[in-house]
């Protein structure tokens, strides 16, 4: 199997004598014993704080196995990688996407990266889904509460414009409809005309001045525009008055 050696290093892990020469000593005693091929080496100057999915050369050498140059990484052991579980599942999640495998030449860590029911690696990923249900579900929160707090203000909230408005172009203000506007002004002329909002509903589909949907007025959609024309006059009316 052709695997890529990915050697990460720091200041610290050289006066710990932990440095490229060990690590890389480690990988090639690894990949004798299981007859694979190093094909590239990767040597990486990086903290270990820095997550995986956040370093340079480590993103190119996943986007190495993703393009088929090496069926997967092989590192000395997991902290070379990160000493954060989390950061580590969601290295395999990545590397999963298209079918690249992470080694470790520790045989106690390989067995936990072979096995998906590892109950740490099980804990790892409920908790990740818990954090991202919550965070979903704040995000919902703070849309919700931002569109009622401008809808109180007056401010157009997103959503389904009323009829005879639509939404400004990248904007949330509300800007006037010309075809809608018409049709509510035919709708109160006919009924300051008198008529009833059932004889309006039919008046209206006969000049086939239809609905946003294209589809027919109905008497109770009719009556609902407007009371809310009649309200938006008589506030007008009070402003001024």
């Amino acid at each position: 199997m052709k695997v890529i050696a990915y050697i990460r290093t720091s200041t610290r892990d050289q006066l710990a004598a932990y440095g490229p020469a060990r690590q890389r000593e480690a990988i090639a005693a690894w990949a004798k014993q299981h007859k694979h091929r190093v094909i590239a080496e990767v040597v990486e100057d990086v903290s270990g704080t820095v997550a995986p999915f956040e370093r340079e050369a480590w993103i190119g050498v996943v986007r190495r196995c993703c393009d088929g140059e090496a069926a997967g990484v092989v590192v000395s052991d997991l902290s070379r990688l990160s000493r954060d579980q989390v950061r580590l599942e969601l290295t395999l999640e990545q590397m999963a996407a298209c079918e690249a495998r992470l080694f470790s030449t520790s045989g106690e860590e390989q067995s936990m990266l072979d096995n998906p029911d590892d109950p740490q690696r099980k804990l790892i990923r409920t908790i990740l889904a818990a954090v991202n249900e919550y965070d979903r579900a704040q995000i919902v929160a703070r849309v919700q509460a931002g569109r009622r707090i401008k809808k109180a203000s007056g401010g157009y909230a997103g959503g389904q414009p009323p009829f005879g408005y639509r939404g400004g172009d990248g904007s949330k203000e509300l800007v006037l409809d010309e075809r809608e506007q018409m049709v509510l002004a035919r709708m109160m002329q006919l009924h300051g005309d008198g008529l009833s909002t059932r004889a309006i509903a039919e008046e209206l589909n006969r000049a086939e001045l239809f609905n946003r949907k294209g589809g027919r007025w109905a008497s109770a959609s009719v009556a609902r525009l407007i009371r809310r024309e009649s309200s938006q006059s008589l506030q007008i009316k009070r402003v001024i008055g």
